[in-house]
This record gives C-alpha cells, structure tokens and sequence, in this order.
C-alpha cells in the first residue's frame, strides 16, 4: 500500500501518513515528507530509487552534514561504495558498522583501517556506535569500548542486508 500521492503532472507529491502536500521539487524526486522527517518506498510499478538521507560525521564538527541521495531500495555493494567513499577522505576500503540512531536500526560506515592510520578520533559517531551497547549493557563504561577514528557515514535507513 503506497504512503504517498504524486500528482500526474509530476509537479507534488502529498504524504497519506500526514496529508501535507509539497511542491518542493526535491521532496518530489526523493519521495520524502518534511513534516515527517520520511523518505517514502515507491510502489510496486515505479523505479526502484528512494530517497535516503546520510549524515555525514567529521571528527571536531559539532553537527553532521546531511546529504540527501537516491538509493535503490536494497542497494549494491557498489552502490554503497559509490555513496560512501567519497566522504570517507581517501579511503580506499570502507567498514560497516550496525548501530541505532534516531530510534531505529541503521547502517554506519567507517574507513576500514581508519585506527591504524591514526585518524582523528570522531566523537559524535562514537556515541553512535556506542549508543545500543551501553542501552543494553549500562554500568560498562563507555571509554571500555572501541572509538571511531575519522568520518563516517551514517544512513537514515538500513542499507546493508
């Protein structure tokens, strides 16, 4: 069952969750509700690409960069690579990491060999990384668990299966 409505000259699409209409074009092309913070799945018929959000974590940035792209619905390893690497600064391999982030199940993505590079340490991400451990483990002491060393993806969705 679709959760939204383009109209047919392609110039709006209205969220059924919300029934707020956005002629914003990009919210158009990427299937996504502003009011509710959602990047739609298209229905069976029409193409397989969805909005998605990644959230760009620099080490030292007080807020990550938000880069809003078109994934397939279940992306390939080269469409991750082609996404991710370019905001991982050179690196040649990435990792990936489960994590939760905004209340649900997500994918974080790290340069591979980022600790033996002596990339800087990200604190941002590392509370990411961190978060669903010490939810589920809350006397550890959170400097008894790994760290991220230089950016990292994290996705506003699961992309990794």
């Amino acid at each position: 069952m679709s959760t939204y409505l383009l109209r047919k000259d392609g110039t709006a699409i209205t969220c059924l969750r919300c029934a707020r209409t956005s002629y914003n074009m990009a919210d158009v092309r990427n299937l996504y509700c502003a009011h509710c913070k959602l990047f739609h799945v298209p229905a069976d018929g029409e193409a397989k690409l969805v909005g998605c959000a990644m959230y760009i974590y620099r080490p030292g940035a007080t807020e990550p960069q938000v880069v809003n792209i078109r994934l397939p619905v279940e992306p390939s390893f080269a469409d991750l690579k082609k996404a991710v690497l370019p905001h991982l600064d050179g690196a040649a391999y990435f990792e990936h990491v489960n994590v939760l982030f905004e209340g649900g199940p997500s994918d974080m993505f790290v340069d591979e060999i980022g600790h033996k590079k002596q990339l800087s340490r990200n604190e941002l991400a590392t509370a990411i990384y961190r978060a669903a451990w010490l939810d589920e483990h809350p006397t550890d002491h959170p400097e008894s668990l790994p760290w991220i060393a230089g950016p990292a993806v994290v996705f506003g969705r699961r992309v990794w299966s």
